[in-house]
């Protein structure tokens, strides 16, 4: 006889979110953070294996601990790897290059210039607005293209980094979506 499992609730499948590669928690990560709190004060984050410090206490814990905690907030760790080959100290023309890429996208200039990569199947996309899933429609997707980047260009130039980079890589995968959507003649 074969062991029922019972069915994942909300709760559990908000948990197993990758907080760290989902548009939602760069939108609304409130409801991910109460889910973590009513679980437990520290969890283990499945898909990178990152802890997650809600409890007041432990959180105190561990900003007095620098011995054994680490103050990188990095998931990738403390050195980085830029998305594409350097040369040179200077990326002012890279990211002008980035910037121009977005105006022209965001413009109606189909893919931008560039075509990077594979775009995703449209119904598939990472971004989704409602419940079941729908992809946002194409001129929410521009406004929220538009709102990240200048959300990226503010915390780089406020020297936060990794943010800056969470948001420079959902504009990526939000592009590729949006470009996606034009290619399929959608939005």
């Amino acid at each position: 006889m074969s062991e029922q499992t019972e069915p994942a609730t909300t709760q559990d499948r908000l948990v197993d979110t990758d907080y760290f590669r989902s548009g939602r928690m760069i939108r609304d990560p409130y409801e991910y953070w109460d889910a973590l709190r009513s679980e437990c004060p520290v969890h283990q984050e499945p898909n990178h294996g990152v802890y997650m410090v809600t409890g007041y206490d432990e959180a105190l814990a561990v900003y007095h601990d620098q011995d054994t905690f680490s103050s990188v907030n990095s998931v990738i760790g403390p050195f980085a790897s830029f998305p594409v080959p350097l040369e040179g100290d200077d990326i002012t023309d890279l990211i002008a290059s980035e910037a121009a890429d977005t105006e022209a996208l965001l413009a109606g200039g189909g893919r931008g210039g560039r075509g990077r990569g594979t775009p995703t199947a449209l119904g598939t996309g990472r971004i989704a607005a409602r419940a079941g899933d729908q992809p946002l429609p194409a001129a929410e997707l521009e406004a929220l293209i538009a709102d990240l980047t200048e959300q990226m260009h503010t915390a780089a130039e406020e020297l936060q980094f990794e943010l800056a980079a969470r948001y420079r890589d959902e504009v990526g995968e939000l592009k590729k979506e949006l470009r996606a959507m034009r290619e399929a003649g959608a939005g």
